[in-house]
């Protein structure tokens, strides 16, 4: 305001002597002097004040733009971090550890060096594990030495890089106190939890003197620790690549495979062991390979666990399943019971009754005539959200069985909370009776657990007549294995039915 005051007395005082000097040369008469005395000051301050104003609001503008300018760059470096450091861990991610490996493999190249690059891959991590990967990171971490580097990659995958290595064998200890460090249980929220985790790792110049080389060996040597069961750490070596290759190939037939039409079900039968009568029959699927003929799961349900496939896989299956099951009903056979197996990734990403509700109505199956079955280990992955699962599931009247049982960490209170009909004895534990008096007294233990809590025992891997007694003498409900009959097609399983 003061400002303003200021302008407007200055000019207003130029303007004064310009109308007096032009005053003193009598051009005109006074009174003119005196309107354009006037109207000059009124000119004078409408400028001074809308220029001040054009000022203030420029000045705001500046101030405005100054503002956005420093949050811009606050921003920037919130971004960057975020880019480079996992929020929740805190590790550096998959951009920071490239940048890092570059520098690393650069020294180990001037310095005539060796490092290795570990990939880590939790097995079966469960939905909403945010504070089991904290967990993971706090362990993996403290057993690294100060000039490592630890990055978390993916949701569940790690990488570890080991710089100054003075030969390769001594990256094996490491990976094996990894593994048991993630092995080892894990306490959230008054829950229990047991990991495991699959370790690939490459060694720097022998494997790959790219980070690109370094990541695809180790990534394939990650690959073959998978499959291998999990648990464990593998070296890259040439044969991998070799392997890796024919893996991908499979997994691209693979993908084909259900519009191909190649995927067929099996059955085997289930018999009940004190009646000799047909108890129920299992499904089995099966891929006819139109080079390699027919393949069995344990060959091509890991890879398509692993590609995500088991989730599309398992849909049809499904489908298929009451498909048929409808065809004998037409065909006036006696109903027996149907097991179908659901894989873990199937049952915790999909809603299973919702899936199931619309098939029973559309094929017109009594639900009580269909068993899902899942194993022991995808039952405890998440107790809480499996029970709410299985409830929804046996709401709907389909039964529902725990496969493998015996081979898991399941908390026997735990049992009681799952609508359980049937427990399936794993087949490990009846191969050796009556050879291993251990696989007996589990056997034993798992038929007593389960009748007293009012739940069927099926004995699965019969083979042999002993077998079959030891079942028998212990008041096991069920058994199926090749003693009774191997997987049989639709149209061979039939001879086993009765006409209503």
């Amino acid at each position: 305001m003061n400002r303003n005051l200021g302008a407007i007395l200055i000019l207003g005082l130029l303007w004064t002597l310009c109308i007096i000097s032009i005053y003193q040369l009598h051009a005109f008469p006074w009174i003119y002097y005196l309107i354009l005395s006037i109207t000059g000051y009124l000119a004078i301050v409408f400028f001074i004040l809308y220029f001040n104003k054009r000022i203030q609001q420029l000045e705001k503008n500046i101030s405005t733009y100054e503002l956005n300018k420093n949050e811009l760059l606050s921003n920037k470096e919130l971004l960057g971090q975020l880019e480079h450091f996992d929020a929740l861990t805190s590790l550096p991610t998959r951009i920071y550890f490239r940048q890092a490996m570059q520098r690393a493999l650069t020294h180990a190249a001037r310095y005539k060096k060796m490092l290795a690059l570990l990939h880590i891959k939790i097995d079966h991590l469960p939905n909403e594990a945010d504070n089991l990967i904290q967990e993971i990171a706090t362990r993996i971490t403290t057993i690294l030495r100060k000039g490592d580097i630890v990055a978390r990659l993916t949701e569940d995958q790690f990488a570890i890089l080991i710089n100054d290595l003075v030969h390769p064998k001594y990256a094996g200890p490491v990976a094996e106190k990894i593994l048991r460090a993630i092995h080892a249980p894990y306490n959230i929220n008054s829950q229990e939890f047991n990991l495991t985790a699959s370790i690939g790792i490459s060694i720097y110049p022998s494997d790959g003197t790219t980070p690109e080389k370094i990541e695809e060996t180790a990534d394939t040597a990650l690959l073959t620790a998978k499959q291998s069961g999990g648990n464990v750490f593998k070296f890259f070596t040439k044969e991998m690549d070799i392997h890796v290759h024919e893996h991908v190939q499979m997994q691209s037939a693979l993908r084909n495979s259900i519009p191909k039409n190649e995927l067929t079900l099996y059955f085997q039968p289930q018999f009940e062991i004190k009646s000799n009568k047909l108890a129920g029959i299992e499904t089995l699927i099966r891929w006819q390979h139109p080079e390699q003929g027919l393949i069995l799961p344990d060959q091509f349900i890991p890879l398509a666990e692993e590609s995500g496939l088991i989730i599309q896989i398992g849909e049809w299956a499904l489908h298929e399943a009451c498909r048929i099951y409808q065809s004998w009903l037409k065909e006036n056979y006696q109903p027996v019971q149907l097991s179908i197996n659901i894989s873990a990734k199937q049952f915790h990403h999909q809603n299973i009754a919702k899936l199931l509700k619309p098939l029973l109505q559309d094929y017109q199956i009594p639900a009580s005539c269909l068993q899902l079955e899942i194993t022991e280990t995808t039952a405890m992955e998440n107790v809480a959200i499996t029970a709410e699962k299985l409830k929804e599931i046996h709401a709907l009247g389909v039964c529902i069985g725990i496969d493998d049982f015996g081979t898991g960490y399941t908390s026997i209170g735990h049992l009681k909370h799952f609508p359980i009909h049937t427990l399936k004895i794993d087949q490990s534990f009846i191969k050796d009776i009556p050879k291993s008096p251990d696989d007996m007294a589990i056997t034993i233990a798992i038929i007593s657990l389960a009748h007293n809590l009012g739940i069927k025992v099926v004995g699965e891997g019969v083979e042999t007549q002993e077998q079959l007694q030891f079942l028998r003498r212990h008041d096991c409900d069920i058994a199926q294995g090749f003693l009774f009959g191997k997987p049989l097609t639709q149209d061979q399983i039939i001879k086993y039915f009765t006409k209503r």
